[in-house]
C-alpha cells in the first residue's frame, strides 16, 4: 500500500508538470507523451511474445512517430491525412513481409522442417497484432499530442487536466471503495479484484472530476472563449457527459487490459512503476477517456 501510495504521488506530480510545461512550450508534452506511446508499445510486443507471437516491432515503432508528427499538421484534414496515408504505408509493408515469411513457411514445409498446419496458422498472424498495437494502444494514446496541439492553449490544458482527473478519481476512487465495502466481484474470472463497489466508486469519483474540474476552471475565469461561449448549461452537460462516459470508458480500458493479460498469462505489463506496474497498466483506461475527450473538444466546442 505504501509502495503503491508512493508511486501514485511521484506520477501524479510529472503529470502535473508535464500538463504545466505547456504554458512555457508545447514540447516537453510532446516528448512526455511519446515515451508513454513507445513504453506501452514496448510492454504490448513483449506480451505477444509470450506467445511466441512477433509483431512487426519497427513498424509499430515508426507509424507511433508518424502519428505524433500529424498533429504538427496546420489543420485536422492533414492531420487524418497524414494518418491514413501511415496506415496504408504499414499495411502494405506487412502484406509484403508476410509474402516473404509464407515463402520462408513453405520452403520449411517442403524440407519437413515444419508442419503444414502450424504454417498456416502463422500466416497472418504478426499483421494482424501489429495493426492490433497500432490502434491499441498506438493511436489511443496518440489523442493526448492531439489535445497538446489544440489551437488554444488553455483549451488544450482544461483537456488534458480533464482527461487525467477523470481517469485517476475513476481508478482511485474504485480502489479506496473496492477495498474498504467488500461486495460481490463483477468478473471474477477476467479480474479478481473487480467488484461492484469498485465499479460505483469508478463512477462518482469520475463524475466528481469533471464537476471540480470545471468548477475550479469556471471560478477562476480560466475558461478559453469557446467554452465561454456556451451557456452555464451547456458546459455542465458537457462536463457532465464527459465525468459519465469517461468514467466508463475508465474501466472499460481496465477491464480490457485484464482480459489481454489474463489470455497472455501475465499479472502485469511491466514493473517500472513500483505498486502499479508498466505503462500499460497505469493508461489502460486513460487512453480511451482521452480519446473521448479529444473528440469533444475538437468536434463540438
Amino acid at each position: 500500500m505504501l509502495k503503491r501510495t508512493i508511486t501514485g504521488f511521484f506520477i501524479l506530480v510529472v503529470v502535473g508538470l508535464a500538463v504545466a510545461s505547456k504554458l512555457l512550450t508545447p514540447w516537453v508534452f510532446d516528448v512526455f507523451a511519446l515515451i508513454i506511446i513507445l513504453g506501452a508499445i514496448n510492454e504490448m510486443h513483449q506480451a505477444a511474445n509470450v506467445h511466441n507471437q512477433f509483431p512487426y516491432r519497427i513498424l509499430n515503432y515508426v507509424f507511433a512517430v508518424a502519428l505524433v508528427a500529424s498533429y504538427f499538421a496546420p489543420n485536422i484534414m492533414v492531420t487524418f491525412l497524414i494518418q491514413t496515408l501511415a496506415s496504408l504505408a504499414m499495411f502494405l509493408v506487412c502484406i509484403l513481409l508476410e509474402v516473404l515469411q509464407a515463402q520462408n513457411l513453405h520452403k520449411q514445409i517442403e524440407n519437413n522442417q515444419l508442419p503444414e498446419s502450424e504454417a498456416q496458422a502463422k500466416v497472418g498472424n504478426r499483421t494482424f497484432i501489429t495493426f492490433a498495437i497500432a490502434v491499441y494502444p498506438t493511436w489511443l494514446l496518440s489523442t493526448l499530442v492531439g489535445i497538446n496541439h489544440f489551437a488554444d492553449i488553455y483549451l488544450g490544458i482544461i483537456a488534458l487536466i480533464v482527461a487525467f482527473a477523470v481517469t485517476m478519481f475513476s481508478d482511485v476512487f474504485a480502489y479506496l471503495l473496492g477495498v474498504s465495502l467488500k461486495t460481490r466481484k463483477i468478473y471474477p474470472l477476467i479480474s479478481p479484484k473487480k467488484s461492484l463497489a469498485g465499479l460505483i466508486g469508478g463512477t462518482l469519483g469520475g463524475i466528481v472530476a469533471a464537476g471540480a474540474s470545471l468548477g475550479m476552471f469556471y471560478f477562476a475565469g480560466w475558461l478559453p472563449s469557446c467554452i465561454l461561449n456556451l451557456s452555464l448549461g451547456q458546459a455542465i452537460a458537457l462536463f457532465a457527459v464527459i465525468g459519465v462516459v469517461g468514467t466508463f470508458l475508465a474501466q472499460f480500458g481496465d477491464l480490457l487490459s485484464s482480459i489481454v493479460k489474463r489470455r497472455v498469462g501475465i499479472k502485469d505489463f511491466g514493473k517500472i512503476f513500483p505498486g502499479h506496474g508498466g505503462f500499460m497498466d497505469r493508461v489502460d483506461g486513460l487512453m480511451f477517456v482521452t480519446t473521448f475527450v479529444y473528440i469533444c473538444f475538437l468536434f463540438i466546442i
